[in-house]
């Protein structure tokens, strides 16, 4: 491994972050045997929790605007519990996806955890089916100082 001694100079004006600018890790997963944020089912009683956290370097002094996009690809038949981890509280807060809609938060401070890592739990646990997760989008908008 080779380690480059690189200045990256940040933008002075509101940016926003996207999914590729995160990388993310697995903290639990209740029957999902898939392994990825994207293309996978949770059937019922199933769930799968998610650490995003922003490139090293990236992550804003300033998120003013966080968007938390769960694509069910076409497949809203069930109800999704999205549950966002409230780092203040300790504990989760739920938002039921059923039409696919992204949950858009104005003032997210107390879901980003350090270096504004966000925790991100799906859970289907209302009746039968599956609940299909085509992929997972995180943004954050912010400024840098």
């Amino acid at each position: 491994m080779i380690e480059l001694d690189v200045a990256i100079k940040l933008p002075s004006q509101r940016v926003t972050l996207t999914t590729e600018n995160f990388s993310w890790m697995t903290l639990d997963r209740q029957g999902v045997i898939y392994n990825g944020t994207d293309g996978f089912n949770l059937y019922e009683e199933q769930s799968v929790e998610f650490l995003f956290h922003p490139l090293p370097g990236l992550a804003m002094d300033s998120v003013e605007h966080m968007l938390v996009d769960v694509d069910r690809g076409g497949g809203y038949g069930q109800a999704l519990r999205v549950e966002l981890y409230d780092w203040t509280r300790g504990d989760y807060d739920i938002f039921t996806y059923r039409d696919g809609s992204e949950l858009e938060l104005n003032a997210p401070r107390r879901y980003l955890g350090p270096g504004k890592a966000v925790r991100i739990r799906l859970r289907y646990g209302d009746g039968m089916g599956t609940a299909r997760v085509r992929k997972i989008r995180i943004e954050h908008t912010g400024r840098y100082s």
